[in-house]
């Protein structure tokens, strides 16, 4: 321990690169990722463009064709609000049983369970990963899982066919090869981390061996990054790594530190910032909400 508070004092980036990080979004588990600039606070809005599926042919080209087939796409506007949250920290210098490293990775990780509840439940207009409002966004009918009989491979197999439906939904709409699973509910990850009785199983790597020929990598949501809405539901979100995109400002940081010698502190300034997450063509995000017997 210092015997002088003000040793333990570094700068910012001395701070940063020794910061030992508690918690890691699960967000960022989305490798399509924009980043924009967090001093351009202000609502961006976006043109985007979507090739309709079913316009795009190939044409058997001849020399003779004077007109070739046109592939057509539409036009929409997507909005992102960019803006910054943020606190500045004090500590007196009287306080030297504090550890100010410690308490800077721990602000960082309630900064981080902050960005992963705006990035899964949306804040301030923008959509969020399990709460959104996006048209891209499927949402499939509520499935029940029903009460567990025997050994238990009734549940199993139901949430077996759950997941054989989502991989022919991806199928359906983006044909993508690299997926992130995302799963949350108490229910269902009690399930998933549970071992089959005829063969020591893990039940969900079943569910991942289905997705053959892909790339694909399940994620848990804990229960307290969940938005309030969900805290006692139960679902599983499949994104197409391809066809969704991160849409973010500032990740956690602390942007400015010094001493008040006149007062005796220390004090640092903490920023996050908006989160958005979009599926940037229809199904590139497909929701499937599930409910236990």
């Amino acid at each position: 321990m210092a015997t002088d508070f003000r040793e333990q004092v570094k700068t910012v980036e001395e701070y940063r690169d020794a910061t030992t990080f508690l918690y890691t979004p699960v967000i960022m588990a989305l490798k399509n990722v924009n980043r924009y600039d967090a001093k351009d606070a202000d609502m961006k809005k976006f043109n985007t463009f979507d090739v309709e599926k079913d316009s795009i042919k190939a044409e058997i080209l001849t020399t003779e064709q004077t007109e070739k087939h046109a592939i057509k796409g539409k036009t929409a506007e997507r909005v992102f609000n960019i803006y910054l949250g943020g606190a500045k920290a004090k500590v007196s210098f009287l306080n030297k049983n504090v550890n100010l490293q410690k308490s800077h990775d721990k602000v960082i990780r309630g900064y981080s369970q902050i960005f992963d509840r705006w990035a899964l439940g949306g804040d301030r207009g923008n959509n969020g990963l399990l709460v959104s409002s996006d048209p891209n966004r499927i949402t499939e009918t509520s499935v029940q899982i029903p009460q567990a009989s025997g050994t238990g491979w009734n549940q199993i197999k139901a949430l077996g066919d759950v997941f054989t439906q989502l991989i022919l939904d991806v199928d359906k709409y983006t044909g993508d090869r690299d997926l992130v699973v995302y799963y949350y509910g108490e229910n269902l990850i009690k399930l998933l981390k549970s071992i089959t009785e005829s063969n020591e199983t893990v039940v969900q790597k079943l569910m991942e061996d289905k997705f053959t020929n892909r790339t694909v990598r399940f994620v848990e949501v804990p229960s307290l990054v969940l938005p309030a809405s969900l805290a006692s539901s139960n679902g599983i979100v499949v994104v197409s790594q391809n066809s969704a995109v991160l849409e973010m400002c500032q990740e956690p940081d602390v942007r400015s530190n010094g001493t008040n010698d006149e007062d005796e502190y220390y004090w640092a300034n903490y920023v996050v910032g908006s989160v958005q997450v979009s599926a940037e063509e229809e199904g590139g995000i497909i929701a499937q909400p599930l409910t236990f017997a």
